[in-house]
């Protein structure tokens, strides 16, 4: 049955789709949120109210930016130009995506630091490489800046045996 609306603004369900619809604008075509009663899937349109552009999939658990087939638990899928995720500190500086798992949400990260201008990536919960603010790179270290002036732009640090190797096919050539 189709729900009564108001000037500008309806909530209506259609049993074709099984589907319940807001919709608003002049003659209240313009599809803004849709929910599905078969599925639970949910859909937020753009402007037009014509295309999913944020889309929940109940049954797969999964979330979709710009796309209403997600592939993954958290698809972002711009229909033009590259797709940008902005992570924003409104406390701080400081911006980080965690990974990890149901026992641990911490193990590893990749960090950035605004007020310092660095990029960290971590495993274990302890920074394993740092890019400084210069584009200097440590493996192991967190100051690549304070060594030999002259070769400080890769640096790699350990307390054992170190060295970099570099691997390439029988009838290629590695260089370094």
């Amino acid at each position: 049955e189709n729900g009564t609306g108001v000037v500008g603004a309806e909530f209506t369900y259609d049993g074709g789709d099984n589907q319940l619809y807001l919709k608003v604008g002049n003659n209240t075509d313009t599809k803004r949120l849709s929910v599905s009663r078969d599925t639970g899937d949910i859909s937020f349109y753009e402007d037009t109210g014509t295309t999913a552009k944020f889309f929940w999939d109940a049954s797969a658990e999964r979330l979709g930016l710009g796309t209403s087939s997600p592939s993954r638990l958290l698809t972002v899928s711009p229909s033009t130009g590259s797709a940008q995720i902005a992570l924003v500190s409104q406390d701080s500086s400081l911006s980080e995506v965690l990974f990890g798992d149901s026992a641990d949400d911490n193990v590893g990260r990749v960090y950035y630091d605004h007020a310092s201008n660095y990029m960290s990536l971590w495993t274990n919960a302890s920074e394993a490489m740092r890019i400084d603010s210069s584009g200097k790179v440590g493996i192991g270290t967190d100051s690549p800046n304070s060594y030999n002036s002259k070769a400080d732009d890769l640096v790699v640090l350990t307390s054992g045996d170190t060295g970099i190797s570099i691997v390439s096919g029988t009838s290629n050539e590695g260089a370094l």
